[in-house]
């Protein structure tokens, strides 16, 4: 979120009726943090990097799902559209629909 207001703040105070529901959300929520809610959530990305590091000491290669979705509820959920197709993963190792 302290992103969007970096990329966004400005264009929402003059803008606002032109920008999406996503953008808009984000950004006002950012407002409402602290330096502190800030400090800490750094903290945990980098614990969470090093453990991170520390897992891929033992691994070469990490494949996991991913899709990327906000972490808000929206109108127009893409993760129902997303599960009304069923996926599999083919040899060469990428999801394709099956038809």
């Amino acid at each position: 979120a302290v992103n969007f207001e970096a990329q966004h703040g400005k264009l929402l105070r003059r803008y606002r009726r032109y920008l999406g529901e996503n953008v808009i959300v984000n950004t006002e929520l950012c407002q409402k943090y602290s330096a502190s809610d800030v400090a800490w959530a750094n903290r945990q990305q980098t614990i969470y990097y090093k453990n991170f590091l520390r897992l891929m000491d033992r691994f070469d290669v990490l494949i996991s799902p991913t899709n990327s979705v906000s972490p808000f509820r929206t109108k127009n959920c893409l993760l129902k559209r997303l599960t009304e197709k069923l996926c599999r993963v083919t040899c060469v190792g990428y999801l394709q629909p099956m038809c």
